[in-house]
């Protein structure tokens, strides 16, 4: 929806993780968002139940949809530094978005988002996507 088209439109870092829970859950509406910032990985297999990606400028950096708990280390937008950690639910869907060792990944189950604009040198938006039977809730 708007919400990534705004995320696609802007100079931004993108991180994503879900927990194994929201993983093996996204709705189609939710996962066709994610392909259209660029992920590339099956989110429609039962295995996935882990999920993370970072996209730089719409570029995608690093992603992983699996079966077991997977985190990442890397370097974005000229040296910062992020950790990303997505667990499935045998570690009870433990998530973490880490940008120069601080804690940005909102609290709850659901799909969490961290947009980190590149010209402004700053994170903007920091979400969790939950989806219920009345629709998609972002809570920031």
């Amino acid at each position: 929806g708007a919400y990534f088209d705004m995320l696609k439109e802007k100079d931004l870092t993108v991180f994503v993780s879900a927990d194994g829970i929201c993983a093996n859950m996204l709705s189609q509406e939710l996962k066709d968002a994610l392909y259209s910032l660029g992920l590339g990985c099956d989110l429609s297999s039962p295995d996935a139940d882990s999920l993370f990606a970072v996209i730089e400028g719409g570029e995608i950096l690093r992603e992983e949809a699996a079966g077991e708990p997977y985190g990442t280390q890397g370097e974005f937008d000229c040296g910062h530094k992020y950790t990303i950690i997505s667990a499935g639910s045998d570690f009870e869907g433990y998530t973490s978005i880490q940008l120069d060792g601080f804690e940005f990944a909102k609290g709850g189950d659901g799909l969490k988002i961290v947009a980190y604009d590149n010209e402004m040198d700053q994170v903007v938006d920091s979400v969790c996507i939950m989806e219920s039977p009345e629709g998609v809730i972002l809570n920031r």
